[in-house]
């Protein structure tokens, strides 16, 4: 029997780790609007139901307080760590082009040396050029 090949849906199984950035970021847009919007109503249900407006004032201080910073701070280091994750790759990208552009000077040094070996007309030209 023939395999078929694997559909795209294939590498829904992996572990969300190991998901490209993009694919992260998409499932992060299209969840977390919602699971906001659905947390935020239950807080505020529950806030309603205190009946006691002091206490809904320091409910509402307390879970805006707590969650804002914090949604914050956790969703900047999330950039900052790809900023540093970009940042590594860039200065690996540099040192790789450093080394391939000194390898191809080194390229370059021979085949000139080849070009005026093959280019030469005698045996004693060969010795100089050597």
């Amino acid at each position: 029997m023939t395999e078929l090949p694997a559909s795209p849906a294939a590498p829904a199984a992996l572990p969300v780790r190991d998901w490209p950035l993009s694919r992260r970021v998409r499932l992060l847009r299209n969840v977390l609007p919602p699971l906001i919007v659905l947390v935020v109503a239950v807080v505020e249900l529950l806030i309603a139901g205190l009946q006691n407006p002091p206490a809904e004032v320091w409910a509402h201080l307390l879970f805006y307080g707590l969650v804002g910073p914090a949604a914050t701070f956790f969703s900047v280091e999330w950039i900052a760590q790809g900023t540093r994750a970009r940042e590594r790759a860039e200065r690996e990208l540099r040192a790789t082009y450093a080394q391939l552009s000194a390898s191809h000077g080194q390229l370059q040094a021979v085949q000139e040396l080849m070009r005026d070996l093959s280019g030469a007309p005698d045996l004693g030209a060969v010795v100089e050029v050597a």
